[in-house]
């Protein structure tokens, strides 16, 4: 009973035992399996971090055929509106709102499964260009003029008067989709411009109400109103206001909404001084059905000063393939510094006013604007008058921004528009690069686009031909009309590509233009030098400073077309010494000490302010004393009117030459024969004969003679070496012993010259030939130590970066590689160099190279068992060590040893292998309790 007893608990505490493994095995187990699972788990959530302001408008935008009740009914929204309707076979689109963020989100998946909706996006956020500029804000009075020097700067004024004279002018309609317009504004009221705006539309909220809470809408409306004829009339429709936070915005749902009402409203021209780093594919839809309507799209590049050419680097919609985008330049006739010199509306006129001199000449482009390949033509978008909407601030403003350059090209484009209103996208930007002047590189470029939009003395083509438009025209069979499609020689610009010969005058000089070369510029893309151009020629007897800038204009005219170039000079009231130079150096430029410097051959040139320049002779030098070994430069001195100028001229002055003398020579490597037989002949083969001066200076010769030449004696003791050097000889002398020849021994015959010709006579005397040289191993030396020279006790030895040379008897040396070195094996504290040995036909040669081999350390002072590498843990710094050695704060992984409690990272098998085996000892337990149970009776 009581044996039974036992063997029951002992299978009791098995099982329990058995539980208690598996357990801990499935434990671990599932513990690895959720550790990975956190692991991916937080990169998903990382990754979504991005994207975590997606729905925050809690707005869908979707592109489709299916109606509105279908939407309405499949995906529910709290509010479905229609953004752009289309014919009942064209994708219309539509915007859906819910309450939450995570119902958009719910609806966007669901939408974007269904095959019959071609596009979903979330709703985004548009607003005006960034960093457009309010500079300075002034109230409106009776009578003030604020004309835009931008528009008169591109001879917009100039086709207003012609076509204002005109009484069949069409009505060209202009849509400015912006932040609305102040249509009660005191100084649209006073010059009659009311007429001119149409009732606006609210495509925030489809109302009427176009209230400009911003003034950016009613900045641009006016420009273009200000640029253009009568008969062009703007529609204000409101796409963007002014938020809780002041920022002006609006969403791709109220951009695509005003589109819509563009294109349901029939205008000609939509201005969006507007953009975005995106654009939403309905967006991309909306634009596009414009362009297909016949509309032309003007918009803005951004002033962020960025190239839109570069990845990430976007800006739409002025990168969208079917619009017109349109860069800022300013003028440089501003002499304001800062705009913090404003003090007055007065005082800003006064300077406002020069700016309307402005031409294409004058402008170059904006620090702010964007610029890429996108750019097609610039326009004014620096310190321009405009109007904005009424505040307590003020009525007027000068503005910066490619928001502000926009609606002149839009004026330019409506401009045309008026002689023919049918004019496509298309023509009208081909109308515009012929009236653009070219700036910067040739043809179209990255900042200038097509070039700057003038009609500066802009003439209506006078041929009256049906098909002319006056203004232009394609396809006009009439040869004289300007525009006629035979023609090449439509003038569009001229430039100066080489600059005239003389360009400083004294006054009362007048301009020369030999040298220059002025090329036109035609809109066909050609170009020809022409010289029938006409330039002002003045005494410029106004000049009253000591220097002063001046311009020349030069004028062409071909075909009633005049174009214009300037020419900088520089007008002098005296003509005065500015410098000289030494234009051809002396003969003799090296010198002995006590010689004197000799100016024969130089030429000293002076050079004046005027440009001119002539040889002089009346000038000084210094120094005219004997020459030391310390003059390195002669100083030329000339003076003309008081002033004086100075050049240097570059010497060397050597010292006395010291005469060498030979004083000693040595045998500095012996020959490797030194022990002959009687009847042989001394070989000098590895001997090295080294000369030695007066100087300390030493060198090997070869050009050395010895005796006995002849078959060796036994009185022979010594080899005598002879070297001449000048009148000067020296002797050395290299002992030999030989040995007399036994009866029984025959002379050997002497050693056979590999290269004597077996055709020469046995009876030559050998000395009639050369001594033999032959190349041996000298020496070898570590040129470059090994890149490792210190090490740890038990280390190998490392020879990566060490070069090994050998140098040869001859004197020449190259670099080895099949060397060997020692020790080999495990290095010692005792090591302190390694050994180095080379050995080439017979000959070995040794060097050393310098090491040092530290004790190993370890964590407790005694060597042991933990000092095997396979127990030091090294963890990456920026897991669970403190940083690197010395708190350096770089982000390059290194690693330190753990002398801390921290925590290990999971590196995986101590995670996964080990709970495995103890399921795996565990099954094993459970089949023995079974095979025990099968033969053991247990009752």
């Amino acid at each position: 009973m009581i044996q039974k007893k036992k063997k029951q608990l002992r299978i009791i505490i098995l099982v329990l035992l058995t539980i208690v493994l598996m357990g801990v095995g499935i434990w671990g187990i599932i513990n690895t399996i959720q550790s990975k699972t956190n692991n991916t788990e937080n990169i998903s959530e990382s990754k979504s971090d991005v994207e975590e302001n997606k729905f925050q408008l809690k707005r869908l935008i979707v592109s489709t055929k299916l109606s509105q009740e279908v939407l309405e009914e499949t995906y529910s929204p709290t509010n479905i509106n229609t953004e752009l309707n289309g014919e009942e076979d064209e994708i219309k689109i539509y915007s859906l709102e819910y309450d939450t963020e995570e119902e958009t989100e719910k609806a966007y998946e669901k939408i974007k499964e269904n095959p019959d909706i071609q596009d979903v996006s979330p709703d985004q956020i548009r607003t005006t260009n960034s960093a457009a500029k309010k500079i300075f804000y002034w109230k409106f009075s009776e009578g003030l003029s604020i004309s835009s020097w931008g528009a008169i700067s591109m001879g917009l004024d100039e086709t207003e008067a012609i076509i204002d004279t005109k009484t069949d002018n069409p009505e060209i309609v202009v849509a400015v989709i912006d932040s609305g317009f102040d249509v009660d504004h005191s100084a649209i009221i006073s010059v009659n411009l009311s007429s001119r705006i149409l009732n606006g539309y609210n495509a925030i909220d489809r109302s009427t109400d176009v209230t400009d809470n911003d003034g950016h809408g009613t900045n641009v409306g006016g420009i273009i109103l200000e640029g253009s004829p009568d008969n062009v009339k703007i529609l204000p429709i409101k796409a963007l206001d002014v938020n809780e936070e002041g920022k002006t915005i609006g969403t791709s749902a109220s951009l695509i909404n005003a589109i819509n009402y563009a294109i349901q409203n029939d205008v000609d021209i939509i201005n969006m001084s507007l953009g975005g780093e995106s654009l939403t594919p309905q967006e991309d839809t909306a634009i596009i059905r414009a362009y297909e309507n016949g509309i032309t799209c003007i918009v803005a590049a951004g002033n962020d000063g960025l190239n839109l050419d570069v990845d990430g680097n976007d800006c739409y919609p002025a990168e969208h393939d079917n619009v017109i985008t349109v860069g800022a330049v300013r003028t440089t006739l501003m002499s304001l510094s800062s705009t913090s010199q404003l003090t007055s509306f007065d005082f800003f006129t006064e300077e406002y006013d020069t700016y309307k001199n402005t031409t294409a000449n004058d402008v170059t482009i904006a620090n702010f604007s964007n610029y890429g390949n996108c750019i097609d033509f610039v326009a004014p978008g620096v310190l321009l008058l405009g109007l904005t909407a009424e505040t307590d601030q003020g009525t007027i403003v000068s503005q910066d921004g490619t928001s502000q350059a926009t609606p002149h090209i839009t004026a330019a484009a409506a401009t045309i528009k008026t002689y023919n209103p049918e004019y496509t996208s298309d023509q009208i930007e081909e109308i515009l690069a012929y009236y653009a002047q070219d700036l910067g590189d040739e043809g179209k470029d990255v900042y200038y686009g097509n070039g700057f939009v003038s009609f500066k003395d802009y003439v209506e083509c006078p041929c009256g031909t049906e098909g002319c438009d006056g203004i232009y025209c394609f396809g006009c069979t009439n040869a004289a009309c300007k525009y006629h499609l035979g023609r090449t020689n439509k003038l569009s610009s001229i430039e100066i590509t080489e600059q005239p010969t003389k360009k400083i005058y004294l006054k009362n000089e007048t301009f020369d233009p030999t040298g220059m070369v002025v090329i036109a510029n035609y809109s066909d893309g050609t170009s020809a030098p022409v010289t029938n151009y006409t330039y002002e020629s003045s005494p410029w007897i106004s000049i009253n400073s000591d220097e002063a800038g001046y311009e020349v204009e030069i004028s062409y005219t071909e075909d009633g077309v005049t174009r214009k170039a300037t020419q900088e000079v520089t007008v002098l009231v005296d003509k005065t010494l500015t410098g000289i130079a030494i234009t051809t150096p002396p003969q003799k430029t090296e010198y002995i000490e006590g010689e004197t410097f000799d100016r024969a051959g130089m030429v000293v040139t002076a050079s004046y302010n005027d440009g001119s320049t002539a040889p002089v002779t009346q000038y000084t030098y210094t120094p005219t004393t004997a020459l030391t070994k310390d003059d390195t430069k002669i100083t030329i001195t000339y003076t003309e009117n008081e002033v004086t100028e100075t050049a240097e001229q570059e010497i060397t002055v050597n010292e006395v030459a010291l005469v060498k003398e030979l004083t000693a020579i040595e045998i500095t490597s012996p020959p490797n024969k030194t022990t002959y037989n009687v009847g042989e002949v001394f070989v000098p083969t590895g001997m090295i004969i080294t000369a030695i001066y007066d100087d300390g200076t030493e060198q090997i010769v070869t050009n050395y003679t010895y005796t006995p030449t002849t078959a060796l004696t036994k009185n022979d003791t010594k080899i005598t070496i002879t070297y001449t050097e000048g009148s000067v000889t020296k002797i050395a002398e290299q002992s030999i012993i030989v040995n007399e020849v036994t009866p029984e021994d025959p002379p050997e015959d002497p050693p056979e010259d590999p290269t004597e010709d077996p055709t020469d006579d046995p009876t030559d005397d050998p000395t009639d030939d050369p001594p033999a040289t032959t190349k041996e191993l000298a020496r070898i030396s570590v040129t470059k130590a090994p890149n490792k020279t210190s090490y740890t006790a038990g280390d190998i030895f490392d020879p990566t970066g060490m070069l090994v040379t050998a140098t040869y008897s001859d004197g020449t040396i190259k670099n080895v590689t099949d060397y060997r070195y020692s020790p080999t094996v495990a290095l010692r504290v005792s090591d302190t160099s390694i050994t180095i040995s080379y050995t080439e036909d017979g000959i070995t040669k040794t060097t050393t190279t310098p090491i040092t081999v530290v004790a190993a350390s370890t964590n407790d002072g005694n060597t042991g068992l933990l000092d095997d590498p396979m127990f030091q843990v090294d963890v990456p710094d920026g897991l669970n060590t403190g940083g690197t050695a010395g708190g350096s704060s770089s982000n390059t992984p290194t690693t330190d040893s753990v002398t801390t409690d921290q925590e290990i990272p999971y590196t995986g098998p101590e995670e996964t292998i080990l709970p495995i085996v103890i399921v795996g000892v565990s099954i094993i337990m459970v089949i023995s309790f079974i095979s025990y149970r099968k033969y053991k009776d247990i009752r």
